[in-house]
C-alpha cells in the first residue's frame, strides 16, 4: 500500500499549476454535491457565525474549493522538496518571530487550520530555529504515518498529544525552540476552558497558555491566507505575547486564552473561505446550558 501511495505522490508531484486547480475544482464538486461531505455542519457553523441564512451561497463553493485544493497540495508534499513548497508561501512580520527568537525563552506559535496549514508549518521552519508540533495521527491511516511521511522529512519534529507532550513542551522551550500549537479545535471540558470564539462561546485547549506564563515562552498567534490566484499563500504572524508566571492560575490562563483566540477569529472575519468549516468547534458547552438548553446542538448534522 505504501508503495502505491509514493508513486500517487509523485505523480502529483508532477501536475503543473493548472491541473491542481481542476482536479481541486473536481474534488471540491464531488464533496459537495455528490457525497455532500460534512455538509451539514458546514451549513450550521456558518449559520452560527453569520445568522441563519445570512451567508452568501457562494461562500459554500469557496470553502469546499480550498478544502479541495488543500487536499491535492498535501499529496505532493512527502515528494516536492521544502523549497519547492515554499515556493508559492510568503509572510508578513518576520520580524515579530524572528525578535522572539532572540529572547532565547522559545516561542509558542498558536496557529489553527487557516489556509494549507502544513506549509504554514513550513515557513517558519524555513525561518530558523528547530520546529516542533503537538499532532493527533489522522483517522484511517498507520499509526505515524501522516507524520513520518508529509512531516518529518521537511525536518518537523512532531509529538503525539498524549500524557508525556507536556514535558516535551517544557524542554523544547527550555532549549530555545519553537513548538506549535493549533487553538482552532474543540476541546474536552476538562482540558479546555470557555472564550468567545466568533461570537460564540467555545471549550479551547487551556494548557498552550499555561505553560507560556510557567516558561516565559513567547506566544504568536499566526494565521494564513491564500492569495488571489489561490495557489500562493501568505503567513501573518501577529504581535507577540509575554506572560508572568504568576498568570497560570485559572482564571488569567481564561483570560489570555482569549486574547489569543481575539486573533484567529479575526483571520477569519477577514477570510472566512480558507479555514475547515467541517469541523464541530464549537460542540462541548458550559455546563449551565445543561440546566438552561444548548444554544449549540450539533445533533442534527
Amino acid at each position: 500500500m505504501k508503495f502505491f501511495l509514493r508513486i500517487i505522490y509523485y505523480i502529483f508531484s508532477l501536475f503543473p499549476d493548472f491541473v491542481i486547480y481542476g482536479v481541486a475544482k473536481g474534488v471540491a464538486f464531488l464533496l459537495l454535491y455528490v457525497f455532500r461531505f460534512r455538509r451539514k455542519i458546514v451549513q450550521y457553523n456558518l449559520d452560527l457565525v453569520y445568522g441563519q441564512n445570512k451567508w452568501e451561497a457562494s461562500l459554500l463553493k469557496e470553502i469546499y474549493f480550498h478544502f479541495g485544493l488543500t487536499a491535492v497540495e498535501l499529496l505532493q508534499q512527502p515528494v516536492k522538496s521544502s523549497e519547492q513548497l515554499m515556493e508559492k508561501v510568503s509572510s508578513v512580520n518576520d520580524e515579530v518571530y524572528l525578535e522572539a527568537l532572540k529572547k532565547g525563552k522559545g516561542v509558542l506559535i498558536m496557529t489553527g487550520h487557516y489556509a494549507n496549514w502544513e506549509k504554514c508549518i513550513l515557513k517558519i521552519a524555513e525561518l530558523g530555529n528547530k520546529v516542533n508540533v503537538v499532532i493527533k495521527d489522522v483517522k484511517g491511516l498507520e499509526k505515524g504515518y501522516f507524520s513520518s511521511t508529509f512531516r518529518e522529512p521537511h525536518k518537523i519534529n512532531c509529538w503525539e498529544k498524549d500524557g508525556k507532550v507536556l514535558l516535551s513542551i517544557f524542554r523544547a522551550l527550555k532549549r530555545g525552540e519553537t513548538v506549535c500549537m493549533v487553538m482552532d479545535q474543540n476541546s474536552k471540558r476538562t482540558e479546555g476552558c470557555f472564550v468567545d470564539f466568533m461570537g460564540e462561546s467555545c471549550s479551547t485547549y487551556a494548557s498552550p497558555l499555561f505553560v507560556a506564563a510557567k516558561t516565559g515562552a513567547v506566544v504568536i498567534p499566526t494565521t494564513a491566507y491564500r492569495n488571489e490566484d489561490k495557489l500562493t499563500q501568505t503567513v501573518h504572524f501577529h504581535d507577540s505575547m509575554t506572560f508572568a508566571k504568576e498568570e497560570a492560575d485559572e482564571k488569567s490562563v481564561q483570560i489570555n486564552t482569549q486574547k489569543v483566540t481575539d486573533y484567529l477569529s479575526q483571520a477569519l472575519y477577514d477570510h472566512p473561505a480558507y479555514w475547515i468549516w467541517m469541523h464541530k468547534r464549537w460542540k462541548t458547552r458550559p455546563l449551565i446550558e445543561k440546566t438552561e438548553g444548548l444554544k449549540v446542538d450539533y445533533s442534527g448534522t
